[in-house]
């Protein structure tokens, strides 16, 4: 064999055992499972920022759209999760991608890691630290950063251990399971947020009516062109605490609500605040002294709703969004004159907490649902796996003894049941087998013994031969014959000798 073939012959060696190594399960493909799973679990089930009525994990803060800092960069969290776990089941699946792979969740933490360095930097600008104190903002940030440093890891293979097909059964059922149980518990987390929101809506706008219809139209129009601030940012005009008055009476009927006023501004996009009930009224402990609207306060609307309100009612109702002060949904209407032109528009904050605590009421009820759901499926799961594979672990076992050549196996417990089913059928195929197997050596053993006697035989006639055909046997055969030639001339003597002496010693009568 030349150079050249065992280099290819080589090389073909080293691939093989590279592809074997390969198909192996290493420690960075562990790790990097973990640290997504850790990542899944902080973000979805985990909080991450303390309110005053509650907690909100990763997801609740995607959805409500809060306007903490930060969170306009949270969709990167879920996209690390999903493209990093695509990543890692095509670098299980196919080992050829595994390099890939592994660059792909390396990507994709970055993203995450990006989003954190822009929280951290953004909260750090505030007067106010976010206060990001729960421990699942931290831990994602952990996990992270554990799929970050995965592509340094050796890629050595680990040992993995014998696990018995009952338990496969169990961990395949328990997956199946969990994916039905976390669609269920979406669907109906969202069916309920939905209905809390309805009924919020709801409540937002009798409210948003009854405030604009109360407003004094006259002296609301005579505030705004004659109104007059002091230095505090409010003002001495009776027309103006008048007007208090009645956004705080509208607290006294809707506790959940803020109240206030306001009219457009000559800039685009500007509105003029007017009045605040949080300078009048018990909605002034939902905020920080001095929090609410002054008097003429000029402010540059960010959202259309806010500035729809002053044409007709407008409600943002696609989710609650969330500051630290709360939760709240916004609703806003115009107030309207005699001849139904507007003349400003009120608005109303309200507490959307409601909805929150249907969504932790949904929570509480579901985690302990699927305890007792997943104990009673893992008993029942454990318990019929152990009957399926009771035959499995019995035709191992007479496969074994069969193995050790002790044919006489009694399979025929292992193939009875109410109804034939596959392994009932391969316990036939497989005693089928045993049969021709048994059969096929008992005639092969006869087949050896009538070879070994043939064997035998012409071992036998070839020594024979061999025994005849030496110079020793033939020097045998010559002095035998001599020694027999000898002996028969030496009897011929003996008899021509003893004749003549018969006739001397008598003589025939006469």
């Amino acid at each position: 064999m030349n150079t050249q073939s065992l280099r290819i012959e080589r090389r073909a060696r080293e691939a093989a055992l590279a592809e074997a190594a390969a198909r192996k399960f290493s420690t960075a493909d562990a790790f990097a499972l973990l640290c997504g799973l850790v990542l899944l679990v902080a973000f979805v089930v985990l909080p991450w920022f303390n309110l005053k009525d509650g907690s909100l994990t990763g997801l609740n803060l995607l959805l409500t759209r809060s306007t903490t800092q930060g969170t306009a960069a949270l969709f990167l969290v879920p996209v690390t999760i999903v493209v990093g776990s695509l990543a890692a089941l095509l670098g299980l699946l196919n080992p050829y991608h595994r390099r890939a792979a592994s660059l792909w969740i390396f990507l994709a933490s970055l993203v995450t890691l990006f989003y954190y360095g822009y929280t951290l930097f953004q909260t750090s600008q505030k007067p106010v630290p976010v206060n990001y104190v729960a421990p699942g903002f931290w831990i994602a940030l952990v996990a992270a950063a554990g799929l970050f440093i995965q592509i340094v890891i050796p890629r050595a293979a680990l040992d993995i251990p014998f696990i018995g097909l009952s338990v496969k059964l169990l961990i395949g059922f328990t997956v199946l399971f969990s994916v039905v149980f976390a669609g269920a518990y979406v669907w109906f987390y969202t069916f309920a947020t939905n209905v809390a929101m309805t009924r919020i809506v709801e409540d937002l706008r009798n409210t948003l009516h009854a405030t604009a219809s109360g407003v004094d139209v006259d002296s609301f129009v005579g505030l705004v062109k004659d109104g007059q601030p002091r230095a505090d940012g409010l003002s001495d005009d009776p027309r103006y605490w008048s007007h208090l008055q009645w956004l705080a009476k509208i607290i006294d009927v809707e506790p959940r609500a803020l109240t206030y006023s306001y009219v457009r501004g000559e800039k685009p996009r500007e509105i003029i605040f007017i009045g605040s009930c949080s300078w009048l009224g018990d909605c002034g402990h939902k905020l920080d002294p001095g929090a609410g609207a002054k008097f003429k306060e000029h402010y540059i609307a960010n959202s259309n709703p806010i500035l729809n309100g002053l044409v007709a009612e407008s409600i943002d109702a696609k989710q609650p969004y969330t500051d630290k002060w709360g939760s709240w949904i916004s609703g806003y209407a115009p107030i309207k004159n005699a001849r139904g032109e507007s003349v400003g528009a009120v608005g109303v904050d309200f507490e959307a907490s409601y909805v929150f605590q249907v969504q932790q009421a949904v929570l509480d009820s579901t985690l302990p649902a699927f305890v007792i759901t997943y104990a009673i499926l893992f008993v029942l799961v454990l318990g019929f796996s152990r009957i399926f594979t009771r035959p499995v672990i019995r035709l191992t076992r007479a496969a074994e003894l069969i193995g050790e050549g002790n044919y006489e196996q009694d399979l025929s417990s292992i193939r009875t049941g109410i109804s034939r089913d596959e392994i009932g059928i391969l316990a036939e195929v497989f005693q089928i087998m045993v049969d021709k197997v048994r059969q096929r050596e008992e005639n092969l053993k006869q087949q050896v013994q009538e070879l070994k006697i043939e064997i035998d035989e012409v071992k036998r006639t070839k020594q024979v031969g061999e025994i005849v055909e030496s110079e020793f046997f033939k020097d045998l055969q010559m002095k035998a014959r001599k020694i027999r030639e000898r002996s028969q001339q030496t009897q011929s003597q003996a008899s021509g000798s003893a004749s003549p002496e018969e006739g001397t010693s008598n003589p025939p009568a006469g």
